[in-house]
Formats: structure tokens, sequence, C-alpha cells
């Protein structure tokens, strides 16, 4: 064979590879650019269904070369020609940039399993068991496998705790599905775990030991109070002047009972910020309880031998009742008098220090500007149950999370009420003497 004759056949033959080579290129641009049309997700899913299909393209490509190769061999000389394998062209390395940035990226998953102690606590703000806890008690209750409802339970959690520890696949999830993942974790909490976690009765016996322990004040089972919730009206701006209460925000009112050991144990969630806690207590069911009689398990008719039947204590906006016990009010007070008012506002303490937990736990609450009003409930009742577990299972809170409540003073203003005038019954007045001459006073004043 001539040495013309031969160049010619290499020359054909290299020209057939590089229009293989570059038919390929032309088809997986042409490929790329369709693909950059779609999402990001639509890429990767086709990618993974394709897969299996390109790969059999790609062996039936290498083997028509190889069968090219071959039979341009077999027509040359016995002479072996080595040929070099190409160096990488900018096309390439372009084709290789366009695909990486579809592949998919390791913080694009929620992987709770390795994120470390410290950072878990800051990002959800419980921690690993108490997360776990939460988790399963809450699991049978929302459709969807066990892995969507930990990224669920995570996102809500997350958004409860102010968002503010960083953790990218979280940042990942749009913010208009962070909200329905959190209106939906929270409409569960208080329909599946609220009447568990939220009850008068439970560990009664304990919390009035511990208000006669640290306050001396014997058979009281609860410190009642309010508090409000900042609120977001979007486009309700005729009701605006409702929601408007004395320290110039707009809120809903949070009337609550609290345990000595700083849970909640009752609610009442939802009136706007205007209206008198009077009227809020007026119309809960604590009221319509105590008023039947029935507030407390087992209640028998007080004396001086068994001392006084259960109670709660409240500020002097609240009535004075024969369940509810509010302090004297002036002008004039004798020293065993100053001394049970002095009782009691140390006791209702427990309410204030219960209020700044839970903010602090989910500052969420002092801003809410992605829940509506009407939502809103549920999210406060949800949050004041996840207090409640983290105080359960004896969760610490962070020092740098108080320090964020010091500067929402607005939030203390608003606590202020003017005392409530009305008229008082004998038989609540001589329950308050009852309560006031069965005062327990040795008590530890260290709280």
């Amino acid at each position: 064979m001539s040495d013309i004759h031969r160049d010619d056949v290499l020359k054909k033959f290299t020209a057939t590879q590089m229009l293989g080579v570059h038919s390929s290129r032309a088809i997986k641009r042409q490929r790329l650019d369709r693909y950059a049309k779609r999402t990001l997700r639509n890429v990767e899913n086709l990618l993974k269904f394709q897969r299996t299909g390109m790969a059999s393209r790609r062996e039936n490509f290498v083997e028509c070369i190889s069968n090219m190769g071959a039979h341009a061999i077999n027509v040359l000389s016995t002479a072996e020609v080595p040929v070099a394998p190409p160096p990488s062209s900018p096309s390439e390395i372009e084709d290789q940039q366009v695909l990486a940035l579809c592949a998919p990226q390791d913080d694009t998953k929620i992987n709770l399993d390795n994120i470390a102690g410290n950072v878990f606590f800051d990002l959800f703000r419980m921690t690993r068991e108490t997360f776990s806890y939460v988790l399963d008690e809450i699991s049978p209750f929302m459709m969807a496998d066990d892995e969507e409802v930990e990224v669920k339970v995570a996102v809500a959690l997350w958004i409860l705790g102010g968002s503010e520890a960083v953790y990218p696949p979280l940042l990942k999830v749009p913010e208009e599905q962070r909200i329905q993942y959190l209106l939906e974790f929270c409409r569960q909490v208080t329909k599946s775990l609220m009447p568990k976690e939220i009850s008068l009765h439970d560990r009664l016996d304990s919390s009035m030991w511990n208000f006669q322990c640290k306050f001396g004040l014997r058979n009281c089972a609860g410190a009642l109070n309010f508090t409000h919730i900042p609120i977001y009206l979007g486009d309700m701006k005729d009701d605006a002047c409702e929601y408007l209460n004395n320290a110039g925000f707009r809120s809903i009112i949070m009337q609550a009972v609290v345990s000595s050991d700083y849970k909640f144990c009752d609610l009442s969630i939802g009136y706007p910020g205007r209206t008198p806690v009077d009227h809020v207590l007026y119309n809960s069911a604590v009221w319509r309880k105590a008023e039947s009689g029935v507030l407390f398990p087992a209640e028998g008719e007080p004396g001086p031998n068994q001392g006084p039947h259960p109670y709660l204590i409240a500020g002097t906006c609240y009535p004075l009742s024969e369940r509810i016990v509010t302090p004297f009010q002036a002008p004039k007070f004798s020293d065993m008098e100053k001394r049970f008012n002095n009782s009691i506002y140390n006791a209702l303490s427990v309410t204030q220090r219960a209020f700044k937990l839970l903010r602090s736990r989910f500052p969420f609450l002092l801003d809410f500007d992605k829940v509506t009003v009407e939502d809103t409930p549920a999210v406060v009742a949800a949050c004041c149950v996840l207090h409640n577990i983290c105080e359960s299972r004896r969760e610490i809170t962070r020092k740098s999370w108080e320090n964020i409540t010091k500067t929402k003073q607005h939030l203390i203003l608003a606590q202020g009420q003017p005392a409530l005038v009305h008229e008082l019954s004998p038989e609540a007045v001589e329950f308050r003497e009852l309560v006031k001459n069965s005062m327990i006073h040795s008590y530890d004043r260290r709280f």
C-alpha cells in the first residue's frame, strides 16, 4: 500500500471519529439547552430516568467507533499507528461545568443526623431527644411519610425558634411552603398534644405544695394572668382599632393559668388587644368551671380546719370570687393584708417567668409578620404545648435567647391594667379572709 493511500485512509478515519465526537457534543449541548429551561428538580428527575438509556447509547457509540477503527486498521498495513488521546477542549470543560450545576448538591437534603448537638439545640430550641419525642407524638396525625414529617417538624420548629441559626437545607425550602409546614404542624400539636400537655388537674397536689413552700399560700393551685401577642392584620384594616391595645400596638390577648413550675395549665387565646381582661375571663372556660364549682376535682366546703379549697390567684384587674383570689386594694392595709398582698404578687411572678421563657424559646411570637390573625391562636397554643414539654423534660434556655425579649419593652407596658372596680360578694370576701388567715408565715422566701 502506498504512503499516499495510507494517509488518505488515516485522514478519513480521523475525520470520521471527529465527526462522531462533534455530533455527540452538539446533541449534548442541545439537550442541556432544553434542560436549562426546566427547573433543577425536573433536570434531576429526567437524568435519573434517562441514565439507563444514556448508558446504553454511550456503549453503542463506543462500539461503533471501535468497529470503525478496527475496519480502518484492517485496511492499513500491519504497522500500528499510535494515536494519542486528544486534550480537553474548552467545549468539554463548559459541558462539565453545566453538568455539575445540574447535579444534586449535598446541602439540598435535610439530614438532621449530621447536625452537631449544640447547633441542633440552637436551630430547634430543644435537644435531639425532645425533638424525637415531639416527632414520635405528632407523626401519626400528619398525612405524610416519615421523612416528610421530619422535614415539616424541623422547618416549623426552626421558624418558631426565630430562624436565626442558619442551616442551608432549611433555606432551600420556599418561604410559602415553610409557612404551610408551620401551620400544619401547629394545628396538629394543638389538636393532638394540647389535651395531654395542658391540664389544670395535672400534678395539682405538687403545684399546691410548691406554692405553699415558696409563697406561703395554702392550697393555691395556680396563677392567673394575661399577656399580649403581636399580630399581623394583613388586609383587615377595618378591624385595626379593635386590636390596638393600651401600649399602642395591635395584639390579641392570651389568658393563661400557670403552675408553680412555670407550665401552662389553661389557655384562652384570641380576644382583640383592646378587650378588657375581665371580659376575657368571663367568657373563658376557667370562669364557667369556677362558677359551677367544678374547676378542681373533689372540691369540698372550705373551713378553718381543712383550710380553703383549691383556688387561683390573680391581679387586681380580675374580679374577686370564691375560686379566684385577688390582693386587697387601697386606701388602707393592715400588716397582715400587706403581707398577704406581697405573697400574692410574688406568686404571680411565675406567670411573668413563664411568659418570658415562652418568648425566649419561640421568638416568632414577638413578631407575627407571616401568619394571619385567624391562624395566630393555633400557633400560640402550639408554642405553649411545646414549652410545657420542654419544661417537663428540664430543657434549658440560653441567656442570649432571653436577651432578645428585653428589647421588646412594649410587651411589658401592655401588661398594665387598671384595678377592676366591681361589687364584692360577701362569700368572696369571706373566702379571701380564710385564705389570708391560712397563710404559712414560715415559708421559704428564696425564689
